[in-house]
């Protein structure tokens, strides 16, 4: 089962390409996104301190796009499923310059508690960045939220790493 790359656009978000073909018979494709389907990224972009040893949640302050209002202005560490089906989540952290070795963490976490998925790295010592990321494919009903939260214990405040959308980030985009 081979997949095609050739037909997917440089925003494959913004209208239906087949990406894959012979998935269960010659005329079934995988669609990527078909309109209505929900999609939203938000970033840090103002640098979020972080207290050693304190899990905190990441409170994105800046909006890339949001079909369907799922980002909370006024509770910015969440993102509101509005329709039910299934969801691709990611979400990368970066913690800026820790001045000491530590431990690092994100989670992904649904409705405050469950925990969907998880990044951790041990550094050594001294550290310009320290980027995690991770993923999970997870189907959520109507009213389920996720959140990202983190965690270092480097025994100093460390910075969660804004200015841009490459840094710190979390995208949920809408499969079926």
């Amino acid at each position: 089962m081979a997949l095609n790359f050739g037909s997917v656009p440089n925003n494959l978000f913004d209208t239906p390409k087949t990406i894959g073909e012979g998935l269960g018979g010659d005329k079934d494709q995988l669609i990527m996104n078909e309109s209505g389907r929900d999609k939203c990224n938000i970033w840090l972009d103002i640098n979020q301190t972080i207290t050693s040893a304190t899990l905190a949640m990441v409170n994105f302050d800046t909006t890339n796009f949001d079909t369907n209002k799922m980002h909370n202005n006024t509770k910015k560490s969440k993102i509101t499923i509005k329709k039910e089906g299934y969801y691709l989540v990611i979400c990368q952290i970066g913690f800026y310059n820790p001045q000491t070795a530590g431990e690092f963490s994100v989670y992904i976490k649904k409705n405050g508690t469950n925990g969907l998925c998880v990044a951790a790295k041990h550094t050594t010592g001294q550290q310009l960045w320290v980027y995690l990321s991770t993923q999970t494919l997870y189907y959520f009903q109507v009213g389920d939220y996720i959140e990202a939260q983190v965690y270092q214990n480097t025994g100093n405040n460390v910075n969660l790493y804004g200015q841009d959308d490459s840094k710190s980030f979390i995208c949920v985009y809408q499969l079926i």
